[in-house]
């Protein structure tokens, strides 16, 4: 454990893998990623659609710098995670953290150049493996429409269960969405 569970405003560290470089999201990624956030294909799956307004991206990139929901309850913490070759950003790992349960919500996107290369999973297991072993994490939870095999065939590569299933959790796009929740839990290995 570390001094982030200490203070309010949660320190982010960068964290390293063979191929990806996964920085804490700042302003400084606003326009890259408002860029790569345009492909229609990233939402097929989520109620969102892709953003209209830059302004408006960068007031959302500026409050997520804060690392902290409204009601300080959680600690949200973002990562770019780029190719070490290139400098390309290839994905951004999002989670939620609450911060007296110590329960983890993950969630993840790959930009399309890169899928189908693993990325992903490297960038995931290593958000994972910190969550674990430097934010006292208990559990990790992540949340899919069952029709995204692309995310289901990820969490289970990461060792996540199937704990849950929800009929019409959402109704987006014309039409309703179903969910699984899987989860992974702490692990001794990760202490």
């Amino acid at each position: 454990m570390n001094n982030n569970l200490s203070g309010i405003t949660p320190t982010m560290e960068k964290i390293n893998t063979k191929r990806l470089c996964l920085e804490p999201l700042e302003l400084r990624h606003t326009k890259s990623l408002f860029d790569l956030y345009q492909d229609p294909e990233l939402f097929c799956w989520i109620r969102k659609n892709p953003p209209s307004s830059r302004q408006e991206f960068t007031n959302g990139i500026c409050f997520l710098e804060k690392r902290l929901s409204r009601d300080k309850s959680e600690y949200w913490l973002n990562w770019v995670a780029a190719n070490k070759e290139s400098s390309e950003i290839v994905t951004q790992i999002e989670v939620s953290l609450h911060r007296e349960r110590r329960h983890a919500h993950l969630a993840y996107t790959t930009f399309r150049k890169f899928w189908k290369n693993g990325f992903a999973k490297e960038a995931c297991t290593a958000v994972v493996d910190h969550l674990f072993s430097k934010w006292n994490v208990s559990k990790i939870v992540i949340e899919m429409d069952t029709r995204n095999e692309a995310s289901i065939r990820l969490a289970e590569s990461l060792g996540a269960k199937r704990v849950g299933f929800k009929a019409k959790a959402e109704f987006f796009k014309d039409t309703w969405s179903d969910e699984y929740t899987y989860e992974i839990a702490f692990a001794p290995a990760y202490s």
